[in-house]
Formats: structure tokens, C-alpha cells, sequence
């Protein structure tokens, strides 16, 4: 069951990436400005209050491969969404508890890369980039 603070621990790990103040309604996680994953985004649709009090907290996760969320869609709808409003975004939704941690770790890490840091480009993550770094040590 994947949670918030997962989310942060996963983005908190990649360089370059901030968090929005704690006064924000839908805190989001960006790299050089821009939204990785934002935390109980507005549906924008009636039932909005009662799908979230029936399914749980809800994460945006904005993905760069329009062909991936439409896999994601079609592969498990009961996990992942897209609401009206959100059709043009190129961001999938998700039930969060829903959502397996090898899953959520990969998606966030996608949403990463494009942004990342230029220092960066060369690997995946900052545990990667610290294992070049110690083997360049040794």
C-alpha cells in the first residue's frame, strides 16, 4: 500500500527535486520547476468529496509518454484514471493506497528523468549516481 510519505521518501532521494510549502492545499514535488507528482489534486467532478472519502487520497503523476498512461488506463482502471478535466493533462491519477511501491518508485523516477539536473543526465538515480561516485573513490 503505497503512501504519501513513500512518495516523499521516492522523490526526496532524486537530486534536484523541491517541495512545495507545507501551507499548500495539494502539495506537488517538482524538478526544475516542474510538477513530478502532486498530493490530492482537484478532480474537478461531482462526486469528487465522495469518491475520495470511498477510495483514499488521490496523487497525480505526470508521465511524459502519452502511450504509457493510455496503457496504464487500460491495463488497471481501478487503480489508475483520468477525470474530465484531466484528459489533456499529461499527468494519470491514481488511487494511491492502490498503487504496488515497484510500480510507484518506477513512475515517479520516469517523471524525474526529463527534469532532472543536468549533472545528472547520466544516470537514474542519486543511488546510482553515489555508486559511481564511491567506485570513482576507490
Amino acid at each position: 500500500m503505497a503512501t504519501w510519505k513513500m512518495v516523499c521518501e521516492i522523490i526526496r532521494a532524486l537530486p534536484g527535486t523541491e517541495l512545495d510549502p507545507p501551507d499548500q492545499d495539494a502539495p506537488a514535488w517538482r524538478v526544475n520547476g516542474k510538477v513530478l507528482a502532486r498530493r490530492q489534486p482537484r478532480l474537478r467532478v461531482p462526486e469528487e468529496e465522495a469518491m475520495i472519502s470511498r477510495r483514499g487520497e488521490v496523487l497525480a503523476i505526470r508521465l511524459f509518454d502519452r502511450a504509457e498512461r493510455e496503457a496504464l488506463l487500460r491495463q488497471e482502471p481501478s487503480v489508475f484514471f483520468v477525470t474530465p478535466h484531466w484528459q489533456d493533462s499529461p499527468s494519470v491519477l491514481a488511487w494511491l493506497a492502490d498503487v504496488p511501491a515497484d510500480q510507484l518508485r518506477e513512475l515517479l523516477t520516469e517523471a524525474w528523468r526529463p527534469g532532472r539536473p543536468s549533472a545528472w543526465a547520466g544516470s537514474s538515480t542519486a543511488a546510482d549516481r553515489s555508486e559511481e561516485h564511491t567506485s570513482e573513490l576507490q
